[in-house]
């Protein structure tokens, strides 16, 4: 899961730089705490709403899981989305920007466990 961090889409700006930095470092933490067992959710809950799947295929993903930053408002009238969001098929994992380690923590296990599988087509 570690990887995913160093295959993020690069910034539009200082702002949004500095967001997604700072949100590196929860993301990172935040998988500290699952190995550390402080975490309702694990490593599998993410492989399996990011891919689908619930273990890594035996050859491997035909493309390389990437991290990626939701900076700009989606369909939430005008606001960013809370949630995380994934494109499965390509391995897309996509975090919401928060202001604290803790509201990143909490609406990043809500969103994971909420979901069936799947996110986003």
């Amino acid at each position: 899961m570690e990887r995913l961090v160093y295959s993020h889409a690069p910034s539009r700006g200082q702002q949004q730089k500095n967001g997604r930095s700072q949100n590196v470092d929860y993301w990172l933490d935040m998988l500290i705490d699952i190995d550390d067992k402080q975490s309702t959710i694990s490593h599998r809950d993410i492989l399996i709403f990011t891919t689908g799947l619930d273990t890594v295929p035996a050859i491997g993903f035909q493309s390389s899981p990437q991290l990626q930053f939701l900076h700009d408002a989606e369909f939430n009238e005008g606001q960013r989305s809370q949630f995380p969001k994934a494109h499965t098929c390509a391995c897309i994992l996509k975090l919401p920007i928060h202001n604290s380690y803790e509201l990143f923590k909490e609406k990043i296990g809500f969103g994971l466990l909420s979901a069936a599988g799947f996110s986003e087509p």
